[in-house]
Formats: C-alpha cells, structure tokens, sequence
C-alpha cells in the first residue's frame, strides 16, 4: 500500500503511524472494508510493535466480517483472542467469533465464543448484546440437536428477545419429543407477547403439535383460530392445507376435500395451490368419486394442464391400486393419448404393460414394455419394465429374447439390486437355452451382487437349485432348497420348501416329503399357488405309501379351498383314477 498524501508530503514520521491507522478506519466508515482490512493488516505488519498494534488485528477482523470474508475474519478473530486475551476487544472479538462461526454453521465453535462473550461484562444481563448473544447460543445448540442446552439459553433471554426465545424453546421441546410442554410454551408467546410477528407461526405451531399427536379435531381448532386473525397468506394457505390433512386423516373426506378447495379458490397463487389440487383428487377417490376426480382435472386443464394431466395420472394410479384394474386400463389409456408428460408417459405405458401381462394378453402388454425399455432410458420405470419384460419373454419360451433384455439391463448400470436382477434373468434365460454352465455363472454372480436382505438372492439360490435338479445333482439342489426355506418368509421361501418335498418324493423318499410338505400351508399362509401345489405333491405322496384315505382328504381339500381352478381341476382327475 502506498504512503498517504500526507506521508508524501512531508508527515512526520514519528506521525506516520497513527495516519495509516486513521486511514484504515476511514476505508471502513466509508463502507470500504475490503481495502479496510488490507490497511489494517498493513499497519500490524508494518508497525507491530506499536499499541495500537493490537486494535488494528481486532478491526482487520471486524472488516473481515463485515466483507463477507468469514473464514478470515474468524481467523483474525482468534489471532487476536490468542495474542490478547484480555484486551480492551476481546469481548468484542468473542462476540465476532460466534457471529462469524455461526454464520458458517460451524456452530460447536460458535456456541463456544457465545458462551465465553457472556461470561465477559460486555455479555451481562442487561448489556446491548447480551440477549441477542443468548438467542444465538440456543440456535447454535439447537442446530446441533442439543435440545435441552437450547432451552436453557433461551430460558435466559428477557425483554424484546423474549418472544422468539418463547417460539424457539417450543421448537426444542418439540424435536425433544415433548408436545405438550412445545404448545404450552407457544400458547405463552401468543398469549403474552399479541402483537409479536411470530404470535401467527406460534398458532400454526401449536395445531401442527396437536396433528403430528393424531389430535385431529384439535388441530383443525387451532388452524381456524389462526386463521380467524387474518394471518400473512402463505401461512394462511399453510394452515388451511393443514385443515385439509388433518380432516382427511380423520377419514372425513368429503369436509377434507372442501378444505382444500378453499387453498385453491383463495390462495391460487400460494405454494400449496398445486398440493391440495392433488389431495383433493385423493380426497375424492377415498370416496371412490372417479367422477368428480374428473370433473376437477377438466376444471384444471384450461389454467394448469401439467396439474390436469397428473391428476388424471394418479387418479387411474388408485384405480389400479385399489383393483379396479378394468377401470384403470382405460384410464391409463386416455391419458396416453392425451398427455405429452415425459415422466408420467412411460409410467403408465407400465401399468398397461403389468395390467395386460396379469391378464394373459402377452402381445399387448409387450408392446407397452418394449416402448418403456426402448423409448424412455431415463425412466425410474425402465428398469421394472425390462424385468417384466424378461419374465413375459421367458413366460412365453422365448429365452433368447429374454436374454437380449436382462444383458441390456445389466449394461445400463444402476443399483447393487438392480444389477443382480439382471444376472438372475440372464441365469433364467440362459438355463432355458440350455447352456448350464453360464447359466450357473450368472445365476452366482447374482447371489453374490445382491446386497444383504434382497430377494432376488433367494430367487437367484432356488433358480441354481433347479439347474442342479436338472444336472441331478440332487444334494446340492436340496442344500439351497432348504436354506432358502428356512431364511425366506416370502414367495422364495415357499417355493424352495415345495421343490425341496417335490424333490424328495422324485427321489423315491415319500414321508420326508410328507414331512416337508406339511409344513408349507402354515409358513407360507400368503401364497396359495404354492399352497395348492403341495397339497398336490403330498396326495401324491400318501398315493406312493398306499395311504389312499389320507390321499382323498388332501383332494377334497383342493377342490373345496381352489375350486375353479386347475388345481381342483387336477385333484379331481386323480381322485377318480384311485
């Protein structure tokens, strides 16, 4: 830094010093902190053994912050504190130190110079900053979870601060878990503190302790009160979306749904505009009214099309959740022909894939899966549809087909999951081309790619233990068959039991087979198919042991729990040939 004019022209030196300091603090009234702090900086190093040495560290550091430069301005901070400890700034310096830690969320070293600012004179109660000091040491400990420390220092502030010590030390009981002790702390601000500007967030507060306790009724109360004092309209929107959750989780539908109208028709241009248009559609099908479903998308289409087309979406989504797959077959269908949505688009071109697959209609549902994996790469549906796909090519023996789509699968990338049920399909696929080798290969790689607890693990152990089947090696194929029985509580799991037993009566070992089988209906009580097969298996077995009476009940059984269907059908058959 240059010499000021003054010094160039002729200051006396024993001067000097005491105007490069003025100059700084010049720079610094004059909003130039910047060039404050570099002035600053300049006089300590220039002069360090002067007294004001130590000021000029302190205000290097208060030019700092007030630049916006916090990393260096706590430095200063602490230099200073470090070569001061007791000067005439280190109060200040502490006090500079928190604002400047908190303001980087680094809020252990923040709480720790609030603390130490309190302790010093210029922190004592009733000094200029000692609430504002307070109210920052319980943000710092609240940011850190520390909930009871912040209450405390909140607890401590008085006079203008105490209304926002009131609201925050609610929110700390709140996160603490304690509810009650929250809304008494926000009923005292909004009853001792009306014209506070957080009286309105305390209410809202108040009603959204009462909702997260399941006291519905109440909380609706308390939103209407709130409501009732003509509060700021995003809040007001806030409180009356809340009205509308709460009504509907008290299953009061019909009243939920004008709660969110009422968003809609006052507080169009609200944040929550948009939400209560889609909770009035779940509003709606929680009363299985599809039509006023409707009628709210076709309101919609003219001022808000994407909202229009994504209620239309999620109202053939419940359609479909809710089994009424005919219904939303034909929903799904409209809005593909309506929507240009490129996220919604491939996921209910999905839905009619898994919709026509369950029903039988392979060729249709191909077409919907195949313009998923093709068309739409980006997709979180993509994967799940090149799965279905897989099984559909597989379901219909066409394994090379069904090896083409896992090996895409797998060359995509994505999740530990994901890349293990692609080489679980390849495995499949793979054992159906009769090339058994790779076929273990992939089948390995999927067990091992698996993360901890996945299903397709288990699927991938009971499809390497028909390959071993199919190899005859029999102790191998009951090895993974067991394990998978006694580890899964899932289809897997059922499955593995009924071709362990099926496994045993093909090995000529009729009552180990009974006794595996037995089993099945009381483990696996979720899955029938797998239920009727060994019922099957075990009539079979009791037939290999001459115990036709035993034989019977098991067919009578079948044809009284599944009739109608092809186990019965099966059972019947085989009981006449007896």
């Amino acid at each position: 830094m240059g010499a000021p004019s003054s010094t160039r022209a002729g200051l006396p030196s024993n001067l000097q010093p005491q105007a490069l300091f003025e100059r700084a603090h010049l720079l610094l009234r004059a909003e130039r902190p910047a060039e404050a702090a570099d002035a600053f900086a300049a006089y300590r190093n220039r002069f360090p053994d002067r007294e004001n040495a130590g000021a000029a560290l302190f205000w290097e550091a208060e030019s700092r912050y007030r630049d916006g430069a916090l990393p260096q301005a706590a430095t200063a901070y602490q230099r200073y504190l470090q070569r001061r400890p007791d000067g005439a700034h280190a109060a200040a310096a502490q006090y500079g130190l928190g604002w400047a830690s908190f303001q980087q969320e680094n809020y252990g070293a923040a709480a720790r110079a609030f603390e130490r600012f309190l302790r010093t004179s210029a922190g004592s109660q009733g000094s200029t900053y000692h609430n504002d000091a307070l109210l920052r040491l319980g943000d710092s400990h609240y940011a850190r979870r520390r909930f009871s420390d912040a209450e405390a220092a909140y607890q401590r502030a008085r006079g203008e601060a105490r209304d926002y010590a009131l609201y925050q030390s609610g929110q700390a009981r709140s996160r603490a878990g304690d509810n009650a002790a929250a809304i008494d702390t926000w009923r005292r601000l909004a009853d001792d503190f009306p014209q506070s500007d957080l009286r309105e967030e305390a209410l809202f507060q108040i009603g959204q302790a009462h909702f997260q306790e399941q006291r519905y009724e109440r909380a609706v109360s308390t939103w209407r009160t709130l409501l009732d004092t003509s509060p700021a309209a995003t809040l007001a929107a806030r409180a009356q979306y809340g009205i509308g959750d709460a009504l509907y989780n008290a299953g009061r539908s019909a009243a939920a749904e004008r709660a969110y109208r009422t968003v809609l028709d006052e507080y169009p241009d609200s944040p929550y505009a948009s939400d209560a248009a889609g909770s009035i559609q779940d509003a709606l099908l929680a009363q299985a009214d599809d039509t006023g479903a409707e009628a709210l998308a076709d309101s919609l289409e003219a001022t808000d099309p994407e909202a229009a087309a994504e209620l239309r979406f999620r109202r053939a989504e419940a359609q479909y959740q809710r089994g009424a797959t005919d219904e939303a077959r034909r929903s799904f269908q409209r809005f593909v022909r309506s929507s240009s949505d490129e996220n919604l688009l491939p996921r209910a071109y999905f839905y009619l894939g898994a919709i026509y697959a369950d029903a039988g209609q392979y060729s249709e549902a191909e077409g919907y899966l195949r313009q998923v994996v093709r068309d739409y790469p980006d997709s979180e549906r993509r994967a799940d549809a090149a799965r279905r796909l897989g099984r559909l090519y597989l379901k219909t023996d066409r394994p090379e087909r069904a090896l083409d789509v896992y090996e895409q699968m797998a060359a995509s990338g994505g999740a530990e999951e994901g890349n293990a049920q692609a080489r679980y399909g390849q495995g499949r696929a793979l054992t159906a081309l009769g090339r058994p080798d790779r076929a273990e290969e992939r089948l390995r790689q999927a067990i091992e790619q698996a993360p901890g607890g996945a299903p397709v693990a288990q699927d991938a152990r009971v499809a390497l233990g028909r390959l071993y089947e199919e190899q005859g090696r029999g102790d191998e194929a009951r090895s993974l068959y067991r394990r998978v029985a006694e580890e899964s509580q899932i289809r897997a799991g059922a499955e593995a039991l009924y071709r362990l037993g099926a496994l045993l009566l093909a090995e000529g070992q009729p009552e180990a087979a009974v006794e595996e089988l037995q089993r099945l209906p009381e483990l696996f009580a979720g899955y029938p198919d797998w239920i009727a097969r060994s019922l099957l298996a075990q009539a079979r077995a009791f037939r290999r042991l001459d115990r036709p009476g035993q034989a019977n009940q098991l067919y009578d059984r079948l044809q009284n729990e599944f009739a109608g269907t092809d186990y019965a059908k099966t059972a019947r058959r085989e009981q006449e040939a007896l």
